[in-house]
């Protein structure tokens, strides 16, 4: 029993001095550096972040091009189609026509 609370109060003892400089008791120099790289990583994360926004915008406006286009194509080919149907039911007459006249 004793060997085993022994044991416990040391891992205990071990703990308290890691947390004791996790938690860290006032500022050292590598504190500083820390907090320097931080906010520079954080410059450097704004701008990506600041390049992407441009990017998805520039995404944006060319998907409305292409979404203009899409429409614009649509639309032609739509009159398009019913020039041919129109110009199919002209050629069907006229060849009803000739049939009859042949008669």
């Amino acid at each position: 029993g004793k060997g085993q609370e022994q044991t416990g109060g040391r891992r205990d003892d071990d703990e308290n001095r890691i947390s004791g400089e996790a938690c860290g008791g006032g500022w050292r120099r590598g504190d500083q550096e820390e907090v320097v790289e931080t906010g520079e990583r954080e410059k450097v994360l704004r701008q990506q972040l600041k390049e992407m926004e441009e990017q998805k915008e520039t995404l944006r406006i060319g998907f409305m091009s292409l979404d203009e286009k899409h429409r614009d194509l649509e639309e032609r080919y739509k009159k398009k189609e019913r020039e041919v149907e129109s110009l199919t039911l002209k050629l069907n007459l006229t060849e009803s026509n000739y049939v009859m006249m042949k008669q």
